[in-house]
């Protein structure tokens, strides 16, 4: 019950027992009604999303596909998007300015799938990936990191 109900709920009770004593027995369970059905404040206020679930990554030839699981919990408030980021495996991931962040690699508008390519890799060296869901609310956690290493596949690469 938010805080000026339950003042007028007092008010009420106290000129009811001045009267007599079954108005204030009315009273009480008018009282009581009121804090059965009364609203609260804590209501459910919609939050920021949970973390998605990455899959597996698929390493290609200067690539990576991506692909993920919507969160647990949308928060109370449709995902409307999501942000993706990468860095070297080798690379401090604990500074937020090491990692190249893609935003809005899906949008609610989007086809459904929730998958991304991440191009221009180097061939051999491992890349951590991370992506989180985007509502209303604003941006949820990061999933936890999966890692792979872009290979080589065809020997495509020649000496000069």
């Amino acid at each position: 019950m938010n805080r000026w109900a339950g003042v007028a709920v007092m008010g009420f009770i106290h000129r009811m027992s001045l009267t007599s004593p079954v108005r204030l027995l009315a009273a009480l369970a008018c009282a009581l009604l009121c804090l059965l059905v009364a609203p609260t404040d804590a209501g459910a206020q919609a939050t920021v999303p949970g973390a998605p679930t990455v899959d597996p990554l698929i390493a290609g030839e200067t690539w990576l596909g991506v692909t993920w699981t919507a969160p647990a919990s949308d928060g109370g408030s449709s995902v409307t998007a999501y942000g993706l980021r990468y860095i070297k495996t080798d690379e401090d991931e604990t500074v937020d300015a090491n990692w190249t962040e893609v935003p809005n690699v899906w949008l609610a508008s989007s086809d459904g799938d929730l998958a991304d390519v991440i191009r221009g890799l180097e061939i051999g060296t491992e890349y951590d990936v991370q992506v989180r869901a985007v509502n209303s609310q604003g941006a949820g956690a990061w999933s936890t990191t999966q890692s792979a290493t872009p290979a080589d596949y065809g020997n495509t690469r020649t000496a000069a």
